[in-house]
């Protein structure tokens, strides 16, 4: 006899799209009460690229960050979203031949104070004789980093800066190998709110950490990212025990259990790899390092605001 079966039920996917980005003032009880906010995430902004019509229509948006050097405060990102073209050959990202001229960006204000949020601005990328504001690597024609630091005066002082927190830099000699866990903090949409905190997705290191790659200041994740990310700073953390590169010690290595989470600031995020072998969730990192020489390339140009 023949078995019968019944004809399957077909499910359509179920699909959701919040706004993210975050209150901690809800209506209902936390689940984490306890948890703080991540001081890192309130560093990092969302750039939206905003049309050239005076609509004030974002067209596309990136990430960046902001860092405070001794002559100011400074935004940075990947240089490609500042000038809407491939740092790699110049040429334009978008069919449309779209460059920007003005970015609006939502900064992290209220360091020091238990009141803190986000402020946005719309921030010019020219001067009046159409001369690019941003500073770039000294080194770009030669290295192509795609990276960018942009001045910002915004009247205020308090704006959450990456290497404000005390310990910033104490943990760069962290032992790192290939396949060590890494975070790439930004905004993969515009769809966000509330203190507009980024999303922290996490990789691993796919590239020998040693070794730069095509001969450019570049390491490689492994990590599920998109155009949104570029600009995002990437970091390192490592949680609980941490080793630490030693040369007076005979194994070369150090071992620390004195703290919970230990981070390293050491990339920022500029896109993925396009390879017909490698595929496209092959994210490459410009090495953090090459910001203090971009900074010095535009000393001077941002105005002098310390932290409150």
């Amino acid at each position: 006899m023949l078995e019968t079966f019944a004809t399957p039920v077909q499910f359509a996917a179920m699909s959701y799209t919040p706004k993210y980005g975050g209150s901690i003032t809800p209506d209902f009880p936390p689940q984490f009460p306890e948890a703080p906010t991540s001081v890192l995430s309130m560093t990092v902004v969302v750039i939206e690229q905003l049309a050239n019509d005076g609509t004030g229509k974002a067209l596309s948006h990136g990430t960046g960050f902001m860092w405070r050097a001794a002559d100011g405060l400074w935004l940075i990102t990947a240089k490609h979203v500042l000038t809407g073209r491939n740092p790699f050959d110049d040429t334009h990202l978008s069919a449309t031949l779209f460059e920007p001229s003005e970015i609006k960006v939502h900064f992290g204000v209220g360091r020091g104070s238990p009141i803190y949020g986000r402020e946005a601005w719309t921030i010019p990328l020219y001067d009046k004789d159409k001369c690019p504001l941003w500073s770039e690597d000294p080194e770009f024609e030669k290295l192509k980093t795609d990276i960018a630091a942009l001045p910002i005066d915004l009247g205020r002082s308090d704006i959450f800066c990456i290497n404000d927190e005390p310990d910033f830099g104490l943990y760069d000699n962290m032992f790192t190998h290939v396949g060590f866990q890494c975070f790439v903090v930004g905004y993969p949409t515009l769809a966000v709110s509330g203190f507009m905190l980024p999303i922290w997705r996490s990789g691993s290191i796919a590239s020998d950490p040693r070794v730069a790659i095509d001969g450019k200041p570049i390491f490689l994740l492994d990590a599920a990212t998109g155009p949104g990310f570029s600009g995002s700073p990437v970091w390192r953390l490592q949680i609980g025990p941490t080793a630490f590169h030693d040369s007076s010690l005979p194994t070369g290595i150090r071992i620390d259990s004195d703290a919970v989470i230990r981070p390293s600031f050491v990339g920022v995020y500029a896109g993925r790899l396009n390879h017909p072998h490698i595929g496209a969730q092959t994210p490459y990192v410009f090495y953090a390092n090459r910001i203090p020489l971009i900074l010095r390339a535009g000393a001077g140009r941002a105005r002098v605001r310390p932290l409150l």
